[in-house]
């Protein structure tokens, strides 16, 4: 998820720090550190990392560009989307349990939740998150979703990650309705409206300990 967060900084100009990637000129890679900002871009070619003669042919071409030139612009840092997107699954539902508590974790409710992480090989919910590209890094907050009610959920915001979660009570077609709105091919726009809950700082198993929660 590190990678994904690097990829969201570098399309907003929010890098705090450089990261390792190549650029490729007429054919040939030199290893370099980039930076994106609102001045453009920065690529800054590592000497003691290429060879010296890709390095010293590749920094003269960038010398002596054209306005039209073109280069291919590659980070280093990789992303494999499933395996990041279950991490995130799997720890709002651990915030879930500590609020919540077992009888959530263990409801028939969050059986696909359940099924979808234990074989994270098959994939079982296409669409279970959305990405908020400029919410602060920092945000944590648990929302029970009621409207729309296509979406009624127990909403996990992690930083810039919302993870779905079935409601306390039905929620059948919640991922069959999350798919049907990513195949719109639209951004996700949603005005959501429920109760907000305090985030947990530890065990409080709402649900074991009343029978009215929240």
């Amino acid at each position: 998820m590190i990678a994904r967060e690097a990829q969201i900084d570098f399309v907003l100009d929010t890098m705090e720090h450089p990261l390792p990637g190549f650029v490729v000129v007429d054919g040939e890679r030199l290893n370099a550190n980039i930076q994106r900002s609102q001045a453009g871009i920065h690529i800054a070619p590592l000497e003691t990392n290429n060879d010296p003669a890709v390095y010293n042919r590749v920094t003269q071409r960038f010398k002596n560009r054209k306005p039209d030139d073109t280069f291919n612009l590659e980070l280093r840092k990789g992303f494999r989307p499933r395996p990041a997107y279950y991490a995130l699954l799997r720890d709002a539902c651990l915030v879930a349990f500590a609020t919540l508590g077992y009888r959530y974790t263990f409801s028939p409710q969050l059986r696909p939740v359940r099924e979808q992480l234990a074989d994270t090989g098959t994939e079982m919910l296409r669409v279970f998150s959305v990405t908020i590209p400029k919410a602060d890094k920092a945000a944590r907050l648990i929302i029970l979703v009621e409207e729309p009610t296509w979406l009624e959920s127990i909403a996990v915001q992690m930083g810039r990650h919302l993870i779905f979660l079935p409601p306390l009570e039905g929620g059948d077609r919640l991922y069959e309705n999350l798919a049907t709105e990513s195949d719109r091919g639209n951004d996700f726009d949603s005005t959501m409206k429920g109760k907000i809950v305090a985030w947990p700082y530890g065990p409080e198993h709402a649900l074991d300990l009343a029978k009215d929660v929240m």
